[in-house]
């Protein structure tokens, strides 16, 4: 799985580079979450969970890189002088723990998730992740077998990714720029793909549509989260069903009825949360902003 990157010259190894497996699992949870695959979500959260807590070193690799690859700065100089903090903190990791930690990681993905292709992936700025894996590989004092000239090149194509304008989003919510530990990073991988799926149903998110994404992603775990879930959707069925009963237009009054009966039978009962209720919620925030903004 060893690639070269610059004339090949240079070695890169995808399955140890952290930001290539962290978004290697974020398209695993992806595809289990359109295909309804619990099961596979449960695996691959509990393989985060235990790979990327505070404890680890990946975990603060994994930091490190995201702040290289997702900081944008105004000028140059900001690029140098974060780049020499985070190299400064890189050589503060052990090389060793690292291999270690990512030889037992890459073990356990290719005995627990049994998908032949998870590392097999196309990703769009391939270069510059391998860039930075190598960058941070080497300010740890692991030799590249080239001369300071492929680290210069490395940096340089780190410095105009920092430089370069930052693309607009359509998720604006708890991402993963900071992971906090093993189990706030999973359950933000969990809410930015939850995002992007929902996005392709609806043009775009309000507050509270992006809330109840949140809340449905920390749930599982978190009896506040649940019950504030649970409070946002009493309100969006009885501000529906007081919608309904207001409404003079005989033709929208129809249309408003059936969505009432699915409220009050198909989906009145919200302790069981899965994906179809949550999304018909989601649709329900939308539809109630609107019926109320006339």
């Amino acid at each position: 799985m060893t690639e070269m990157l610059i004339n090949n010259k240079i070695p890169h190894n995808k399955k140890r580079n952290v930001g290539l497996i962290y978004e290697f699992f974020s398209r695993y949870i992806t595809r289990a979450l359109l295909d309804s695959r619990e099961e596979d979500i449960k695996k691959a959260k509990i393989l985060i969970r235990k790979h990327f807590n505070k404890s680890t070193d990946l975990y603060k690799e994994l930091r490190l890189f995201k702040t290289l690859k997702e900081t944008k700065v105004s000028n140059r100089e900001a690029a140098i002088r974060l780049i020499e903090k985070v190299k400064t903190l890189s050589a503060t990791q052990s090389q060793s723990r690292l291999d270690l930690e990512k030889t037992s990681l890459i073990h356990e993905i290719n005995q627990t998730l049994n998908d032949s292709n998870f590392f097999n992936q196309n990703v769009e700025d391939y270069k510059l992740y391998g860039s930075i894996q190598i960058l941070l590989n080497s300010w740890r004092g692991h030799e590249i077998n080239e001369n300071i000239s492929a680290v210069f090149h490395f940096e340089e194509l780190l410095i105009e990714q920092m430089l370069s304008p930052k693309q607009e989003e359509h998720n604006a919510s708890a991402t993963t720029s900071n992971p906090s530990s093993g189990g706030e990073e999973v359950n933000r991988l969990v809410v930015d793909i939850m995002i992007n799926k929902i996005n392709e149903k609806f043009d775009s998110l309000n507050e509270e549509q992006k809330r109840i994404i949140t809340l449905y992603a920390l749930q599982e775990d978190n009896t506040e989260a649940r019950k504030e879930l649970g409070f946002i959707f009493e309100n969006l069925k009885s501000s529906i069903n007081g919608i309904v009963l207001n409404e003079q237009n005989n033709e929208t009054r129809q249309k408003l009825d059936e969505i009432k009966t699915m409220i009050n039978n198909d989906y009145n009962d919200i302790r069981n949360l899965n994906d179809d209720t949550v999304t018909f919620y989601l649709g329900m925030s939308k539809l109630e902003k609107e019926l109320a903004n006339g």
